[in-house]
């Protein structure tokens, strides 16, 4: 048997060893790393969905309206009829109140379960200040206990 089409690709290139090896093993470790970081388990709260009872509340102190504003803009207007993790689940996010937000289907789908940045929670606390009803804590736990 010869040798392999990629290692006679890459003779014929006559790329020098060294920096063949500087090419290719940037890859290699960034291979390794994303397949370490695959194998460790984020510990979730065992109550995966909010409860009947915990959109209606939620639902309740948002005015029933979506709670997200972009950056420019105002909130939305559409009403908000899904309950979303700040700080998703699949990421040890607590299905608590502290990390709820009412979300229209639109934005729900396209927060997904991306992580929030420290902008936007700081953003979210303030607007809720102007429209959670009294006695209401507008602050975000994203896991029990610790805020973020």
């Amino acid at each position: 048997m010869g040798p392999s089409f990629a290692y006679l690709a890459i003779m014929e290139l006559s790329i020098p060893t060294p920096v063949l090896i500087l090419l290719v093993l940037p890859i290699v470790l960034g291979l390794l790393a994303r397949r370490a970081s695959n194998n460790h388990r984020i510990q979730t709260d065992p109550q995966r969905v909010f409860t009947k009872e915990q959109r209606i509340h939620g639902a309740a102190r948002s005015g029933n309206r979506c709670e997200h504003k972009p950056i420019i803009g105002r909130r939305c207007t559409s009403p908000g009829g899904q309950g979303d993790h700040i700080w998703p689940w699949s990421f040890g996010g607590a299905t608590a109140m502290s990390n709820y937000q009412n979300l229209c289907g639109v934005h729900n789908r396209r927060k997904s379960n991306h992580r929030p940045s420290r902008l936007y929670v700081w953003r979210l606390e303030r607007r809720r200040r102007r429209y959670f009803p009294q006695g209401e804590d507008p602050h975000v736990e994203w896991r029990i206990g610790r805020a973020r």
